[in-house]
C-alpha cells in the first residue's frame, strides 16, 4: 500500500476544477505518485487522518450548499465516494483520530460561526453534533471562530487544544482547551494575530503552533509552549512566507511545515524543523501547487 510506508498530503489542485488531489512522500523532501480524487471538489482546505489503518478526509463541498462531506481510502489513492455529514460549514475542518474515534470541529455556516464539534467511530456516521461551549459569568457561552480552527491533543496534560482566529478586526489567535470536550477553558489570547487559520501540532509533550503573520509580507511565525496560557514570543521561519494557512505534521523525527507560497503560481512548498525553532529552506513538492492550504497525515493516529 502507497499509505502505509508514507506521509499524505491533501489539497485541493491549482485549477478551476477543484479537484482534491494526494501526493506522498517518504521524507517529506520528494513527493510522487500525485493523483486526482475524481469527482470531489472543494472550495477550501481539506483535513485528513487515519482511524484502524484508513485514511478518512473531510472537506466542504464546492457548491452552494456549503455541506460537510467525507471519504476514505485504504491506501491514499483509491477513495470511495464523498459522504454528506449532514451539516454545513464556509471553512476547512480539522479532523484528528484519538483513540478509537474520529473527533471533527468546525466552524457552523449561520448567524453565530459558532465552533462545533462531531463524533464518529468509522468516518461515516457522525453523532452528537454540538457548540464548543465555555463558561463565563453569565453561564455558558459558545466559541465563534472567523477562520477554520487547528485541532491537535496534548497527551501528557490530557488536553484537547482548538487554535482559532477570532471574528473580528483584529484577527486575534485563540486557543481553547478541555479535558473531555464537553466544557472548554477559553478564549485564551495567544498574543499574536492573523488573517488566515493557524497550524498546530504536538512534538515531545510541547504544543507548536505556525501561522502567517498579519503583515504586509505575510511571513509564517511559529510558537511553542508547554503552558497554554503563556506562548512566549513567535519567532519567524526565515525567508519564508504564505498567502494561506499552513500545515503541521509531526513525523518520525522532526516536524514538517506544508504551505501555498506567496507568489504568482500558488507553489506547494515544505520545510522542517527537529525542534520547532530552526527550518530548512523551502523546497517545493515535486511541481505541485494548490487555491487552498495543505493538509497533511502520518499512519499512525494521535495516541
Amino acid at each position: 500500500m502507497a499509505f502505509a510506508s508514507s506521509l499524505l498530503m491533501a489539497y485541493v489542485a491549482n485549477d478551476d476544477r477543484r479537484l482534491l488531489r494526494t501526493a506522498f512522500s517518504r521524507d517529506g523532501l520528494n513527493w510522487v505518485n500525485a493523483k486526482f480524487i475524481e469527482g470531489q471538489t472543494s472550495n477550501t482546505a481539506p483535513s485528513v487522518a487515519v482511524l484502524r489503518n484508513e485514511v478518512v478526509m473531510a472537506y466542504v463541498a464546492h457548491d452552494e450548499s456549503h455541506s460537510l462531506l467525507t471519504t476514505s481510502s485504504p491506501d491514499g489513492i483509491t477513495w470511495a465516494p464523498s459522504r454528506t455529514v449532514e451539516q454545513r460549514s464556509a471553512t476547512a475542518p480539522a479532523l484528528a483520530a484519538i483513540a478509537d474515534h474520529l473527533v471533527m470541529i468546525y466552524v457552523a455556516k449561520g448567524f453565530a460561526n459558532e465552533l462545533t464539534v462531531a463524533l464518529s467511530i468509522d468516518g461515516i456516521d457522525w453523532i452528537d453534533p454540538r457548540p464548543l461551549m465555555a463558561p463565563g459569568s453569565r453561564g455558558l457561552f459558545s466559541l465563534p471562530s472567523g477562520s477554520a480552527p487547528a485541532f491537535a491533543f496534548l497527551a501528557a496534560q490530557n488536553l484537547l487544544v482548538i487554535a482559532y482566529v477570532a471574528e473580528g478586526a483584529h484577527d486575534n489567535v485563540f486557543v481553547a482547551v478541555s479535558d473531555g470536550g464537553d466544557i472548554w477553558d477559553g478564549p485564551i489570547p495567544v498574543g499574536v494575530s492573523s488573517k488566515f487559520a493557524p497550524a498546530l501540532v504536538v512534538a515531545d509533550d510541547e504544543l507548536v503552533m505556525a501561522y502567517v503573520s498579519n503583515t504586509p509580507g505575510n511571513e509564517l511565525m511559529t510558537l511553542g509552549t508547554r503552558d497554554v496560557s503563556d506562548w512566549g514570543r513567535p519567532r519567524p521561519i526565515v525567508g519564508q512566507s504564505s498567502k494561506d494557512s499552513p500545515a503541521l505534521r509531526v513525523t518520525e523525527n522532526e516536524i514538517l511545515l506544508a504551505y501555498v507560497a506567496n507568489n504568482e503560481r500558488n507553489s506547494l512548498l515544505t520545510a522542517a524543523s527537529a525542534d520547532g525553532i530552526a527550518w530548512t529552506r523551502s523546497r517545493p513538492a515535486a511541481g505541485e501547487s494548490s487555491k487552498s492550504p495543505p493538509s497533511l497525515c502520518f499512519p499512525t493516529p494521535l495516541i
